[in-house]
């Protein structure tokens, strides 16, 4: 099932906006996204988000370790849902993840 964010006191989007503004979290291209090194982002204390919108809900998921990584990456390829990808401080995004 993977590791999400859920923020307990705002939409996923607002915790998203929220870190950009505060430069906890950077939004990157769905190229730049498939570049991703999970063991250069880990060094770098950072960790790579991707939104997935649903239609009814929306998904902010977590690549937590390289195979997840690599398995949102292989999501560009096959999934027709709106996507947006990011990188974000590893401390910021652990602190709503479940």
């Amino acid at each position: 099932m993977g590791m999400y964010i859920n923020p307990a006191n705002m939409s996923k989007e607002a915790y998203v906006e929220a870190g950009k503004t505060d430069g906890k979290i950077t939004e990157i291209s769905a190229d730049q996204f498939k570049q991703l090194n999970y063991h250069v982002l880990h060094n770098q204390n950072k960790v790579a988000l991707i939104h997935i919108d649903n239609g009814v809900f929306t998904a902010l998921g977590v690549s937590h370790c390289a195979d997840e990584l690599a398995f949102h990456q292989r999501m560009l390829d096959r999934d027709q849902r709106p996507l947006r990808f990011f990188t974000a401080d590893l401390e910021y995004a652990m602190k709503y993840a479940c």
